[in-house]
């Protein structure tokens, strides 16, 4: 009898990598992370009580016991720590969140999973950075882990945007080495023509264009987080004044750019910041601040207003009250402010992403 597909996910945030996986048939046996926001959303939605912990105050011995398992038991430890001291976008060499991809390790050489998945900015990879990624390798190598790793964008694998992220995929378990592999792509650019036999990105429209249209500030009662946040007069102006369907600030009336856009180096570098969406196309990476135009190309593709988080969720490939997940009936709600909301979506890994990877570790489990 095969022993059940379990997993431990650490760094596990609002549950989009643990949503993956259950999709696919594991079994979340713990999860963590000091989000206590987070886990409020991962606690709701996923029937399992994170532990609410600092990780570096957490040994991999502890994380067993209260999951009730032995070291070598469990199937899958996934670990997503934060990227933000790896992004391009951060001028500073040295964040002290980058240390925590040691605490990571650390936590492997304890619960001794059959496998283990790293995922994170393809920025921890650079040379400026990339010591932190090759003491991964080297202490995973260490650990008598073969591994495979590569950058894969999410678009690829169903997600209706585009966004590359670092994978590492490891084992441990000799008949699996031979066969360790990342998933194979699933969807590609239509305009590919050698390719015909993957299925089309995903678009926006696709996504989130049945969603019913809802004003800046006003509350939609049909989907859950379905609520913009309100803009101000002179915000509402500039928007109104971005063509629909992937317009940009650039093409704003002068008069109604913002002081800080009208520099050489901010049009060269941010050009996204109050831009819309594209209907037929992906959307760009979703980040922490999804729900601001001033964050980024998040504006609606027709209506004058921000995204909401639930759009936003559905373009990280989370299910919700309209399009509920195969096996997965509840209404996937999140918990805090719109805010807080916010960073849980963006800092999420992608749920069809997820369940790529699920299916692959699932297809090389060999006992």
């Amino acid at each position: 009898m095969q022993e059940p597909l379990t997993c431990i996910d650490i760094f596990s945030g609002c549950g989009g990598a643990s949503l993956g996986f259950m999709l696919r048939g594991f079994q979340i046996a713990a999860a963590v992370d000091n989000d206590e926001t987070a886990c409020k959303t991962y606690r709701n939605n996923l029937g399992l009580d994170p532990m609410v912990e600092d990780i570096t105050q957490l040994s991999g011995s502890e994380i067993l016991k209260r999951a009730g398992m032995r070291p070598a038991e469990p199937t899958v430890l996934i670990g997503c720590p934060p990227c933000q001291g790896f992004s391009r976008l951060r001028k500073k060499k040295f964040d002290k969140r980058n240390r925590l991809v040691f605490t990571y390790l650390d936590i492997i050489k304890s619960v001794r999973p059959k496998f283990v998945l790293f995922e994170n900015v393809p920025g921890i990879m650079e040379v400026a950075r990339g010591a932190y990624f090759d003491s991964i390798c080297d202490g995973l190598d260490a650990m008598g882990y073969g591994y495979v790793t590569s950058v894969l964008d999410a678009v690829n694998y169903g997600v209706p945007q585009f966004r590359k992220r670092t994978i590492l995929l490891a084992t441990r378990v000799k008949g699996s080495l031979s066969n360790l592999r990342l998933p194979s792509r699933t969807h590609c650019d239509p305009a590919d023509k050698r390719n015909l036999q993957l299925a089309p990105w995903v678009t926006v429209k696709e996504a989130i264009g049945d969603l019913p249209p809802v004003g800046a500030g006003r509350k939609s009662s049909l989907f859950p987080n379905h609520t913009p946040r309100r803009h101000g007069r002179l915000a509402l102006m500039r928007i109104k004044g971005i063509p629909k369907d992937g317009g940009s600030r650039r093409e704003l009336k002068k008069v109604l750019w913002l002081k800080c856009h009208r520099s050489t180096s901010a049009n060269v570098g941010f050009r996204d910041v109050y831009g819309r969406l594209k209907w037929d196309r992906p959307a760009g990476t979703i980040t922490s601040g999804c729900t601001n135009q001033t964050k980024g190309r998040f504006l609606h593709p027709s209506q004058n207003r921000a995204l909401t988080a639930r759009e936003a969720a559905r373009l990280q490939s989370f299910p919700d009250k309209g399009r509920p997940s195969d096996g997965f009936s509840r209404d996937f709600v999140f918990s805090g402010s719109l805010d807080d909301v916010s960073a849980q979506i963006g800092n999420a890994l992608p749920v069809r992403l997820a369940e790529a990877l699920a299916d692959t570790v699932k297809s090389m489990v060999s006992y």
